[in-house]
């Protein structure tokens, strides 16, 4: 699990805190802009909703993820829970699992 948080001054998203297996990589590459569409952490944290992304596999979806979650996560399920004022997201929960449709919720 990570908790990202958003550094206002340079608009990124960065990994705060990480817990589990693979921590000290994840920490080191887990990152994303605040205002970058076509990355779908962005756009995921840009709509505010909780999000289960059941198969990231999914050509659509995978074309959206950044390059670092590609070579360095590559996790076919994930959540994305981010922590809104109810118009900015200022941090986010990411948890994922390693096989597709892998968490029974």
């Amino acid at each position: 699990m990570v908790l990202v948080e958003l550094e206002p001054a340079s608009g990124w998203f960065l990994a705060r805190r990480v817990w589990g297996e693979g921590g000290a990589s994840l920490s080191a590459h887990f990152r994303f802009a605040r205002d970058d569409a076509a990355d779908a952490f962005s756009a995921l944290c840009a709509k505010g909703a909780d999000s289960l992304i059941r198969d990231a596999t999914v050509p659509g979806l995978a074309a959206k993820l950044p390059a670092w979650f590609r070579t360095h996560v590559a996790a076919p399920a994930f959540m994305l829970l981010p922590i809104s004022d109810g118009r900015h997201t200022a941090a986010a929960l990411y948890a994922d699992h390693a096989q597709p449709d892998g968490f029974k919720l």
